[in-house]
């Protein structure tokens, strides 16, 4: 099946590139507008809802398999992955943001409570990370739910600042919850370190929230090459772990033949 979910091309302009990016950091979250061509989102939604199947565990009622080529596709879109770069740690050199998981939570409307996630940070629970001023996070969350939010559609609803400052939470008397109210064609871009809680849709239809994490690798400039040692290491590597530390921010070796080349080039 060929996702028909299609993209806006252009970029942002900066300048509003960085309000989004200042209500990021103070918030703790921000609607990151039209980064899908809005005519298209309807059609990908009914893909979606077409792939659904019954959970595979008792604790997910229902699941988008894992193996479809929808499950990734909206995690390239160029404006979202732009402006994850200014949200990632990046100090002298720049970033380029890299999925490292997919989750799609689907519910039907109505759903038992069970089913329906509680308040829960995802990371930095102590509150230390922001303590002496705001730090970017580590990772990023990226929620799309395809459809007009509202809260009678389930949307995930958060508590602002939450990630800056350790009394706000929702242990505390008189705490504020906001909900992500997207359109369609948006995506909410939130930090893990966020007080958040998941929606129950009431009216008919699926709760669909597809949510995308993101790690920054760094990137001196375009791209970086790799020693001939650091390549023979790569190959060599024992398991994930090593491959990540000698390869996570080259260029693709391209495998055996690249690797074969090097050697004989430098004798290694």
């Amino acid at each position: 099946m060929k996702p028909a979910l299609q993209f806006n091309e252009p970029l942002n302009e900066p300048n509003m590139e960085g309000i989004y990016l200042s209500r990021f950091h103070e918030q703790g979250w921000v609607t990151l507008p039209h980064v899908f061509d809005p005519d298209s989102v309807d059609e990908f939604r009914a893909q979606v809802e077409s792939a659904i199947r019954p959970g595979s565990v008792p604790w997910i009622p229902l699941e988008l398999p894992d193996d479809s080529p929808l499950a990734v596709w909206p995690a390239k879109a160029p404006r979202l992955l732009e402006f994850l770069k200014r949200c990632l740690p990046h100090a002298a050199l720049p970033v380029f943001p890299v999925l490292i998981r997919s989750g799609w939570i689907v519910r039907p409307s109505n759903p038992e409570a069970k089913h329906v996630h509680d308040w829960h940070k995802d990371g930095d629970h102590e509150n230390v990370s922001c303590a002496n001023g705001y730090a970017p996070p580590n990772f990023l969350h990226v929620a799309m739910y395809f459809e007009d939010m509202t809260p009678e559609c389930g949307p995930t609803w958060a508590i602002n600042r939450s990630h800056r400052d350790g009394k706000l939470s929702p242990f505390e008397e008189g705490f504020v919850e906001t909900p992500f109210s997207p359109g369609k064609a948006d995506v909410v871009v939130w930090d893990p370190r966020l007080w958040h809680c998941g929606g129950a849709r009431t009216k008919n239809g699926t709760r669909i929230c597809a949510v995308f994490n993101y790690v920054g690798v760094i990137v001196n400039g375009t791209q970086s090459t790799a020693s001939p040692s650091q390549q023979k290491a790569y190959f060599q590597a024992q398991n994930d772990a090593e491959k990540i530390l000698y390869g996570g921010q080259f260029v693709p070796f391209g495998e055996e033949e690249m690797y074969s080349i090097s050697l004989a080039k430098n004798k290694l």
